[in-house]
């Protein structure tokens, strides 16, 4: 897997090329989590070159949309005129406050 990473206007997009499998998906989703660190509020998964994704792919885009949750934002993939996919994932300009775990059935509010 290859990744390649430009900004322009304001977005953020992490070009995936070749494989993505359990070899390779962390270093998709350290690539999420680096950008959503250095504070890109909208950022792409440009999917057009990406040739497989396991399992392992598939978790990195669900973890990839966890963070973006956590920070009050969401991951969208849409599909790409000649074939591929898009995500993007949209953040809000200041991080929305953190949320008290959830309880336990039993747990005493």
């Amino acid at each position: 897997m290859e990744l390649e990473v430009r900004s322009a206007d304001g977005i953020t997009v992490v070009g995936i090329r070749g494989n993505v499998d359990g070899l390779t998906a962390d270093d998709l989703m350290r690539a999420f989590s680096e950008r959503v660190s250095e504070g890109s509020v909208r950022l792409v998964a440009d999917c057009a070159s990406l040739e497989y994704t396991s399992s392992a792919g598939l978790r990195s885009l669900l973890g990839a949309v966890k963070l973006a949750r956590q920070h009050g934002g969401d991951l969208t993939l849409a599909p790409r005129e000649g074939g591929g996919c898009a995500a993007e994932l949209t953040l809000p300009a200041t991080p929305a406050p953190r949320a008290a775990p959830p309880r336990s059935p039993g747990e005493a509010a």
